[in-house]
């Protein structure tokens, strides 16, 4: 985190001292990125990146949305000088590993800057995913044998396809360029009710809490202590949920929406899954509604996962009540909120 706000704060500060008059032009565009990662069974129950070579599969529990959104930024003599990049995936390909990486986004944007600039600023955004993974769950032999006759990584591929998105639309975003267009911000604290925990759950989050402090591990075992950390503080934060949601009946959300010619960016805190998403974008007045999630923090410093009614019912991690600060109650009423609010900018 402290190598992180460094970077950006001087990021910033650059950006505002250098900055110039120019022009901005907004596309859309398409690359197959993002995947629904949850897989139903017969029964109805999921589970998160769960097998499809079995008996009992069923389907891949929810839509993916392979739509991309594009501001470009240019120089008053019509140079490409940067853009933003949004799409519905999480930057994930590798997981697991112990070192720092912007994971698909690297490759993405050694794609574009070999085609468009070496040194061309490109800011990723993430759309509501909180379903979403690049990794395939069928197709997978087919795949493989594509990479290994393109001689590409996954990743590698996925930036191939994120830089072809952007050749598709630029020369029309380039044709296109706008100086003198409304800027507005809106910022507000929505707040959302929170998803109760039930007796039920808080006794399974005890039992988990007593199991997790009984493990014998020492910081020379770094996975198993890691994990050990990990379920300490998942299950803590249900029992503290459970004695202080009375108290605490609702989330105070902090969400931005801001409009820039005819599209609109808006925010939310987190991971948001994506019929969410949808929802906003198909009822916004905006031509193109930029969805950006993991964005700022709600009155915990955890927003965790936003999970739909349908995934809440086949469980599943992402859907548990020690994933959702936030029920799909609470997620309708951002999605109301947000929408009216990004509306608003158009009155």
């Amino acid at each position: 985190a402290e190598q992180l706000v460094a970077r950006l704060v001087t990021l910033v500060a650059a950006a505002w001292r250098d900055r110039q008059p120019g022009g901005v032009s907004w596309a859309y565009g398409h690359a197959v990125v993002g995947h629904n990662r949850r897989v139903q069974y017969a029964g109805g129950l999921a589970r998160m990146y769960g097998k499809t070579d079995v008996p009992d599969f069923e389907c891949i529990e929810g839509y993916e949305d392979h739509g991309v959104d594009f501001l470009f930024t240019w120089t008053l003599e019509g140079k490409l000088s940067g853009m933003i990049v949004n799409l519905a995936c999480p930057s994930q390909e590798v997981e697991g590993e112990s070192y720092v990486s912007a994971d698909f986004w690297h490759d993405a944007r050694e794609a574009i800057r070999q085609r468009h600039g070496a040194a061309l600023p490109i800011l990723a955004q993430c759309s509501a995913a909180g379903d979403q993974s690049p990794h395939l769950l069928v197709h997978k032999a087919a795949e493989a044998h594509m990479l290994q006759l393109r001689g590409l990584t996954p990743r590698q591929e996925i930036g191939r396809r994120i830089a072809n998105a952007v050749d598709d639309v630029l020369e029309f975003a380039a044709a296109d360029i706008r100086t003198d267009l409304p800027l507005v911000h809106h910022v507000a604290e929505v707040p959302l009710p929170v998803r109760r925990v039930s007796r039920a759950e808080y006794e399974e989050a005890l039992a988990r809490l007593a199991e997790a402090e009984a493990t014998p591990v020492t910081p020379d075992q770094p996975f198993e202590y890691s994990r050990r950390y990990v379920m300490l503080r998942r299950y803590g934060r249900v029992k503290t949920r459970y004695e202080t949601q009375d108290q605490e009946p609702v989330y105070a959300t902090p969400v931005h929406v801001l409009r820039l010619g005819d599209i609109a960016f808006a925010t939310n805190p987190f991971e948001l899954f994506l019929d969410f998403g949808l929802r906003m974008k198909a009822r916004s007045r905006a031509v193109q509604t930029f969805v950006v999630q993991l964005t700022g923090t709600g009155s915990n410093t955890v927003s965790g996962y936003l999970a739909t009614a349908r995934s809440v019912a086949a469980k599943s991690y992402g859907a548990e009540v020690a994933d959702n600060r936030v029920g799909p109650e609470g997620g309708q009423v951002l999605v109301d909120r947000t929408v009216e609010m990004i509306n608003a900018l158009w009155d």
